[in-house]
């Protein structure tokens, strides 16, 4: 997974998008997101017909049963994690057309997020903001 330039707070987030890939680590943003998600200690637990009990395994085995992570809201980080996830699997070969109906896109939409990887925005040496300290 790119590197998403998240605040250092969210250490415990990037452990998941690397062992959880940026659609599950999403589906669990949007269903836990602002409260604590605890990583069950068993296979009993409703996060296994959540995200099933392989992803479970592996939450297990990298965080440990019992483990409480502080799931931030969504509506920041998701983009992020969406575009990280479709430059992924562009290099995998999955078509935009795929993508497009895998994150509820249009085919466009998910061209330019691929372009964003290419050629990311940049400031015009003239502008305003190109000025700017931060």
């Amino acid at each position: 997974m790119p590197d998403l330039q998240l605040p250092p707070q969210f250490t415990r987030l990037r452990r998941l998008l690397r062992v959880l890939g940026g659609p599950i680590t999403l589906q669990l943003l949007r269903s836990h997101g602002g409260r604590f998600l605890t990583v069950p200690k068993g296979m009993d637990s409703e996060l296994v017909e959540e995200i099933g009990a392989e992803n479970v395994a592996k939450l297990r085995t990298e965080f440990g049963g019992g483990e409480r992570i502080m799931m931030p809201m969504p509506d920041k980080i998701e983009a992020k994690i969406r575009n990280a996830a479709i430059w992924v699997e562009m290099d995998a070969g999955i078509s935009a057309a795929d993508q497009a109906s895998r994150y509820h896109l249009t085919t466009r939409q998910v061209i330019n997020i691929r372009n964003l990887r290419r050629h990311p925005a940049e400031p015009e040496p003239d502008s305003p903001q190109s000025a700017m300290p931060f």
